[in-house]
C-alpha cells in the first residue's frame, strides 16, 4: 500500500533530447536558417561563391574551437585559469550559429551561468567586455530551450546591461566592442520575448545615442588610409542602427558609405578579426550591389587569417587571442544564415512585452541563486 513516490526531476537530458538535436521546442523563426538544409539554401541565396570557401573552413574553425575547450566544456586561456566568460560566450555563439546541437554545448552554457555575478554582470579577464557577449549566448541558449533556469540567467544579464547604460543610450567610452554586443543582446532579448521593465526605453535611448554620435564616417578617411579603430567604430554604428530598424536613417547612409569605400582585401590592410565581423554583418544587412561587390573580398581577407590547425592567428595574446579570433571568424562566416537579414527582422513594438516561460525543471543547467 501507500502513495507512489513522486516522479524524480531530470537529472540528465531525456533520450529524446538527443534524438531531437537538443531542439526541444524548436527553434524560433530567427534562428531556422541554421539547419544543413537551410544553410544550403541560404548560401545559395546570398553568396553562391561562398559555400566552397568558406564552410570547410568553418568546419575547421569548429573542429579547433572544439579542441581547444576546457576539460569542464568551457574555454579560457589555459587548462591552469577559470573559465573566461567571454571567450566561452563567443566560442558558444560561433557553434550556435552553425546550429550544433544544445546537448553538446550544455556543460559550456552552465559554465558560463556560472560565472554570472550576483548583479548579473560576468568578469572580464581583459579590457573586452564579458556582459555583451555572455549575454547574447544566454539568449539565444534561452531561445532554443525556454528554460526557467536559463531565462533566469538571461534576464539578469539584460538588466544589469539596462542598469549600465548612460542617459545617452550608450556604455563605457562608445568602445564598439561593448556597443555591438549589448545593442545586440538587447534587440536579440526582445526577439526572444524577455521583456524587462525598460527594455523598450533601453531600446528608443540606444537609437538616439547612435544617432547623437560624433559622425563616426567624418574621420574614417584621415591620413594614408583608416585606422581599425575607425573602421570598427564606424562599422558598430551602422550595424546597430540596422538591427534597431534604422537601415535607412540618413547616419546608417553616412556611416555605410564610407564604410564601402574600404578594400577588405586590400594587400596592406591589417584588418582585425573583430573589424571584418563588423563589416560583413553590415555589408550583408545592406544587401544589393554593396554585399554582392564586397562579400567575395570579405571572404578572402577572412580566410587570410587562417592558421594551418584550422585556427586563426594572433600576433599577440597567446591562446585567448586565438579562441577569439578563430570564434569571431566563424561567426564572421555564418553571416549569410546566423540571422535573417536586418531589414526583415520583425518590428521592435511587437516583441517587446514579457513572454511567460514554461514551467519545467532540469537540473542539467543549475543557476546559483
Amino acid at each position: 500500500g501507500g502513495a507512489a513516490a513522486p516522479a524524480p526531476a531530470f537529472v540528465e537530458p531525456p533520450p529524446a533530447l538527443a534524438d531531437r538535436g537538443g531542439r526541444l521546442w524548436g527553434e524560433p523563426a530567427w534562428m531556422r536558417g541554421r539547419t544543413p538544409s537551410a544553410r544550403a539554401e541560404r548560401l545559395a541565396r546570398y553568396a553562391p561563391e561562398w559555400a566552397e570557401l568558406t564552410e570547410p573552413a568553418l568546419d575547421g574553425a569548429l573542429n579547433w574551437l572544439a579542441r581547444a575547450r576546457r576539460s569542464d566544456g568551457g574555454w579560457s586561456a589555459s587548462e591552469s585559469e577559470p573559465l573566461d566568460p567571454s571567450l566561452t560566450a563567443l566560442a558558444l555563439l560561433a557553434a550556435f550559429a552553425r546550429g550544433e546541437s544544445l546537448t553538446k554545448l550544455q556543460t559550456a552554457v552552465s559554465g558560463l551561468a556560472e560565472t554570472q555575478q550576483p548583479d548579473g554582470g560576468f568578469p572580464t579577464t581583459d579590457d573586452r567586455d564579458a556582459l555583451g557577449p555572455a549575454a547574447c549566448a544566454l539568449i539565444e541558449a534561452y531561445a532554443r530551450a525556454p528554460l526557467p533556469p536559463l531565462r533566469f540567467a538571461a534576464q539578469r544579464a539584460i538588466e544589469a546591461i539596462l542598469r549600465e547604460q548612460t542617459e545617452v543610450g550608450l556604455w563605457r567610452d562608445d568602445d564598439p566592442w561593448t556597443t555591438s554586443w549589448r545593442i545586440l543582446a538587447l534587440r536579440t532579448a526582445a526577439w526572444a520575448g524577455l521583456g524587462a521593465k525598460d527594455l523598450r526605453p533601453g531600446l528608443s535611448r540606444a537609437v538616439g545615442g547612435l544617432k547623437t554620435f560624433e559622425d563616426p564616417a567624418r574621420a574614417l578617411f584621415r591620413g594614408a588610409r583608416p585606422s581599425a579603430r575607425a573602421v570598427e567604430r564606424t562599422a558598430a554604428t551602422a550595424l546597430a542602427l540596422q538591427w534597431l530598424g534604422e537601415g535607412r536613417a540618413p547616419e546608417t547612409r553616412s556611416a555605410l558609405s564610407a564604410l564601402g569605400r574600404i578594400r577588405p582585401n586590400a594587400p596592406d590592410a591589417e584588418w582585425s578579426p573583430f573589424a571584418l565581423h563588423l563589416l560583413a554583418q553590415a555589408r550583408f544587412n545592406e544587401g544589393g550591389e554593396a554585399w554582392s561587390r564586397s562579400r567575395a573580398a570579405l571572404a578572402e581577407a577572412l580566410l587570410a587569417g587562417r592558421a594551418d590547425d584550422g585556427g586563426w592567428q594572433a600576433e599577440s595574446g597567446g591562446d585567448a587571442a586565438r579562441i577569439r579570433a578563430t570564434a569571431l571568424s566563424a561567426l564572421s562566416m555564418t553571416v549569410c544564415y546566423r540571422y535573417p537579414p536586418a531589414a526583415e527582422w520583425p518590428a521592435l513594438a511587437a516583441r517587446l512585452s514579457p513572454a511567460r516561460a514554461p514551467v519545467i525543471a532540469w537540473a542539467a543547467f543549475p543557476i546559483p541563486r
